[in-house]
C-alpha cells in the first residue's frame, strides 16, 4: 500500500513539475488570449464611458465615403467642394482642403474645422488667403502653424511671430 501511495505521489510531482514549465508556443497563445481579453475589457470601458469611439460602418457607408473623398480629390468644381467642406466624414473635408481648386472662402470656413488634419491642410493650400494664414498662425496645434509658416501666402507679421514659436520647429 505504501509503495501504491508513493507512486501516486510521484505522479502528482509530474504533473505539478510540467505545469509549471509552459513552452513558448503555450506562453504566446496565453499572453495573445490576455491582450484580447485586456482589447475587449478596454473598449468595453470606454463605451460604458460613452467614449467617442466611431461607429461601426456597413459595407456601403464605407463605399460611399470613398466616393466623396475620390469627388473632393479630383473635383474642379468650387461649388461641389464647398458642398463637401461639410461632409461628415474627416477624409472628406481634409481632401477638400488639399484640392488645388478650393476656393479661399470655403478654405477660410475649414481653417475652423475641429480637426488640425483639416486645419494643415488648409495650411498647406495656395489659395489660402492671407487673412486666414494668419488666424492659423494663432492655432493652437503646432503642425499647423509648422504649415502656415511654410505656405508663400503667409503675411511678413505672422512670420515675424512664429519666427519666436514655443516650438523650434515653427521657429525653422
Amino acid at each position: 500500500m505504501s509503495a501504491a501511495m508513493d507512486n501516486n505521489e510521484i505522479a502528482v510531482k509530474e504533473t505539478k513539475r510540467s505545469d509549471d514549465y509552459k513552452s513558448p508556443g503555450r506562453l504566446k497563445a496565453e499572453e495573445k488570449a490576455e491582450k484580447i481579453r485586456y482589447a475587449e475589457e478596454y473598449k468595453r470601458k470606454l463605451e460604458a464611458e460613452n467614449s467617442v469611439l466611431p461607429p461601426k460602418k456597413t459595407k456601403a457607408a464605407e463605399q460611399k465615403e470613398q466616393e466623396k473623398i475620390e469627388l473632393a480629390e479630383t473635383s474642379t468644381s468650387s461649388e461641389t467642394l464647398d458642398k463637401l467642406s461639410n461632409d461628415e466624414y474627416l477624409y472628406v473635408r481634409r481632401e477638400v482642403a488639399w484640392n488645388k481648386n478650393t476656393s479661399s472662402k470655403t478654405l477660410d470656413k475649414l481653417a475652423n474645422d475641429e480637426n488640425k488634419v483639416v486645419r494643415y491642410a488648409v495650411a498647406c493650400n495656395k489659395n489660402t488667403s492671407v487673412k486666414t494664414l494668419d488666424k492659423l498662425a494663432n492655432d493652437e496645434d503646432r503642425d499647423v502653424r509648422y504649415y502656415v509658416v511654410r505656405n508663400k501666402n503667409t503675411s511678413p507679421e505672422s512670420l515675424d511671430k512664429l519666427s519666436n514659436d514655443e516650438d523650434r520647429n515653427v521657429r525653422w
